[in-house]
């Protein structure tokens, strides 16, 4: 048999349909316009790919061109020819909304300064912390001393000290005058969180400390205080409050109904966390989905055989959804879910019979195009991770449970679309939390039942007036199923095998991960065997790459030096071993070294400060650490002066704390070092100084106040 043969009955076997498949996947086109648009938008924010408006314009045209050319002279090709520049020109697209967010990032974000003079208006509600109150305002002018005052319009933060009894009595609405310094400095750690990329992403483009009694309130601006949704949240809140609900009981209901968690308690959260329902805290597409399931339920009244009657049963459903959305604070979650439910009754109102993955595909590219940013924000991706793991694996359990018992076939209808979820969010966990949980299956089977009953209860009592002997019922009701749900979460989080905390992945094995899953999906809609073998060839390379992961962290050593804006930390990992060293900043250290071992699988970690620990010496000038694999480590205290008997130290790595007063010279005549290592506490007045002479001594300088950690592997 020749080659060809083979490889013609090789493909004939992969392509050939198993079974019929489920539904005509001709019709699911949306698809690849989002992911078309999707990878524009990533290549504009990235600026791998940059292109200007006038561009587009003009590929448009010859684009139009060469179409009307194909369908002329290539008449059976052009539905494909068509489509193919469909594709193009959304990728295009994608690409020009991406430069323009960037852009604009640009010029509305405040540059670093020691001092700049503002003037703002307090646009929100302060919030305390145990040394500052920070308060949402919108810049509206900045001083400059060559041109004088100009307009500068941008969203973000300020923070008053404590101390400052001027910025104490600002308050909502208040146009003030102040001194303010700004620090785009980002916390650059293994595994740590970026403030400043999340708070760009939520339209907040700076963090400024005011200086101690330099504010001057100029006026009010009654344009700064509560529209009209937000008063009437407070008004619901209040009913809530007014209700016979104490403690715990009463945060929580509050939380799930409008969103106000500021007083839920932490052990709540945590517990929650650990539950693996932290998701039913935060209004998202849950809360949203019950509400307009429970009015479109009750919208069923009015026929469909006219658009009037149409565009009632759809639109009033829809129109008490995003009234919802905007009382509860129109957080960006509650926004998504409400825009997917908008493009769904829009469908459904004018008899367009879309596959529900082109919906998700559509709205995708709506929330996409409002807020680019969006596509980084991890809502997005789990809440799009859990739609689509619904539709593509629902399937595989739905012939499955067909019983004729209705509660028993609700329960495990909805334990199989929780297990659907949770398997599709799997990659987005493990990427960014590093968290395999295991019990979370049993916890939403009785969590979202009870969910079911607070959230419409809840906003019945805060809407409606005292209805006497119904309220008490309610009331009751209320009550019993916010304990319950307390219950339950709290002795289910406090099991020892309810998640793995520390199995956190690569972006790559993530990649890997969620391509098998979704492979599995497309079978459900594409039946070939192609489908199935591509699957296992992603799950067995996961597989691989998780093997080398774990044989890496575990036979290879790496030395972190960790970014810190008070006190010194720095961890030395030799296979799954850390030794993590610390001085003056016991909290922010545990902090640290808890993220970077989310990585290091089946680790076990030791904690001691630097001048306690065994393996650290006390010396005449500070402390000296020495490794096989790092050499040795000095760590210089003090004010050291030279003696001219004094041998020099060589050294791998000199690394200068808050505590070293040391002269540069002194510095080269009492130690040979191969690298410098300038902490983030280092004297800002001593560290231009230090980088400039160590360079000219031909020793290389690293600074972790702008380059982040500092990590040497071996």
């Amino acid at each position: 048999m020749s080659e060809s043969s083979r490889s013609n009955k090789l493909l004939t076997f992969l392509d050939a349909p198993i079974d019929r498949p489920r539904v005509s996947t001709s019709r699911i086109w949306l698809v690849w316009l989002a992911l078309t648009f999707l990878l524009g938008v990533v290549l504009g924010l990235e600026t791998v790919v940059a292109i200007r408006g006038s561009i587009l314009f003009y590929i448009a045209v010859c684009s139009l061109l060469l179409l009307y050319i194909s369908q002329c002279y290539a008449p059976v090709y052009a539905p494909r020819i068509v489509f193919g520049f469909l594709l193009f020109f959304f990728l295009l697209l994608g690409i020009g909304r991406g430069e323009q967010t960037v852009l604009y990032n640009r010029e509305v974000s405040l540059q670093s300064t020691s001092s700049a003079l503002v003037v703002a208006l307090v646009s929100g509600e302060a919030k305390y912390t145990q040394w500052y109150k920070t308060v949402p305002v919108h810049l509206v002018a900045i001083y400059d001393d060559a041109k004088g005052w100009k307009p500068f319009s941008s969203q973000g933060k300020l923070q008053f000290r404590l101390d400052d009894s001027l910025g104490m009595r600002v308050t909502r609405g208040d146009s003030i005058l102040a001194k303010i310094s700004v620090s785009d400095r980002t916390e650059h750690n293994p595994n740590s969180f970026d403030y400043g990329a999340w708070r760009r992403m939520h339209g907040e483009y700076f963090l400024g400390r005011v200086e101690a009694n330099t504010t001057q309130i100029l006026g009010v601006v009654h344009s700064g205080g509560y529209n009209i949704f937000e008063r009437y949240r407070l008004r619901l809140i209040a009913r809530l409050e007014a209700l016979l609900l104490k403690g715990n009981t009463l945060e929580l209901v509050k939380t799930m109904c409008l969103g106000a968690r500021q007083e839920l308690s932490t052990a709540v959260r945590s517990s929650f966390n650990r539950a693996g329902v932290a998701h039913i805290l935060a209004l998202s597409g849950l809360h949203v989905g019950f509400l307009y399931g429970l009015l479109a339920f009750f919208m069923r009244i009015i026929g469909i055989d006219s658009f009037t009657k149409r565009l009632l049963r759809e639109g009033i459903p829809l129109l008490l959804v995003w009234c919802f959305v905007l009382v509860a604070g129109a957080s960006s979650s509650l926004l998504r879910a409400a825009l997917m439910l908008t493009v769904y009754g829009v469908g459904r109102m004018f008899f367009l019979h879309r596959h529900p993955i082109d919906i998700l595909a559509l709205s995708a590219i709506l929330i996409v195009s409002i807020s680019p940013f969006a596509l980084y924000d991890v809502g997005f991706q789990l809440s799009f991770s859990a739609l689509l793991g619904i539709i593509l694996l629902y399937p595989y359990f739905s012939k499955l449970l067909q019983i004729k018992s209705v509660v028993l076939g609700w329960l495990l209808k909805l334990m199989a679309i929780s297990f659907c979820a949770q398997i599709a969010t799997l990659p987005v966990l493990l990427y960014v939390f590093g968290t395999l949980p295991f019990l979370s299956l049993l916890t939403n089977v009785v969590a979202i039942p009870l969910v079911t009953i607070i959230v419409p209860v809840g906003l019945i009592l805060a809407m409606c007036p005292d209805m006497s002997l119904l309220t008490t019922v309610l009331v009751t009701g209320l009550e019993y199923s916010a304990k319950w749900l307390l219950w339950v979460t709290e002795t289910i989080a406090e099991l020892p095998l309810v998640s793995y905390q520390g199995f956190k992945i690569t972006a790559f094995m993530a990649w890997l991960l969620s391509l098998a899953i979704l492979a599995i999906g497309v079978y459900s809609l594409y039946k070939r065997r192609v489908v199935v073998v591509v699957g296992i060839v992603f799950f067995f390379a996961f597989l691989g790459a998780a093997l080398h992961h774990c044989y890496y962290k575990s036979y290879g050593g790496e030395l972190v030096v960790y970014q810190q804006n008070y006190g010194t930390c720095l961890s030395i990992r030799e296979g799954c071993h850390i030794e993590a060293l610390y001085s003056r900043n016991t909290t922010g250290a545990l902090r640290l070294i808890e993220q970077y071992t989310r990585d290091i699988w089946f680790n076990s970690t030791t904690i001691e400060s630097i001048p306690s620990s065994p393996c650290v010496r006390k010396e005449e000038y500070g402390y000296s650490i020495e490794r096989n694999g790092i050499g040795r480590i000095f760590i210089p205290l003090g004010k050291g002066v030279r003696k001219e008997s004094e041998i020099k130290h060589s050294c791998k790595l000199l690394l200068l704390s808050y505590s070293c007063r040391w002269s540069v010279d002194a510095l080269l005549q009492t130690f040979v070092p191969e690298e410098v290592v300038l902490s983030a506490t280092y004297p800002r007045s001593l560290r231009d100084s230090c980088i400039q002479q160590f360079s000219r001594a031909g020793v290389f300088v690293y600074d972790i106040a702008t380059q982040g950690c500092y990590t040497k592997q071996w």
